[in-house]
């Protein structure tokens, strides 16, 4: 495991699978800890297969969905690609309104159906 601020991180069947810890994302500079610290991360291990889980996460703002757009423009540029899973429904209905399910990022029920899409 990972010593990150606001994730962990570990390697499942060749996948790398970062878990956000934190519960809420409301405050700016939380949402900019996160986009600066998944942003160096990407670019530091280049990872070709990666899912990030929202497993503890149950509110968030615009900063984290930066966060994950910009991390996945590394990922794609670097040839790899990026998926996210166990988002609460409340959460995952934002990713649809904004057009981000499906268009920009591949959201799936767990981890284990993300890591099976590899």
């Amino acid at each position: 495991m990972s010593n990150f601020k606001h994730f962990d991180e570990e390697t499942q069947q060749g996948v790398t699978v970062v878990r956000i810890k934190d519960h809420e994302f409301l405050d700016r500079l939380i949402g900019g800890e996160l986009q600066e610290e998944l942003i160096s991360y990407v670019k530091q291990t280049a990872p070709k297969k990666l899912v990030v889980s929202f497993e503890r996460v149950q509110r968030f703002s615009s900063e984290t969905i930066n966060a994950l757009i910009r991390a996945r423009e590394y990922v794609v540029s670097d040839g790899g690609s990026m998926k996210l899973c166990e988002m609460r429904p409340e959460i995952r209905n934002v990713f649809r309104i904004l057009n981000l399910e499906d268009n920009v990022f591949e959201i799936h029920d767990s981890t284990f159906q993300a890591i099976d899409t590899f």
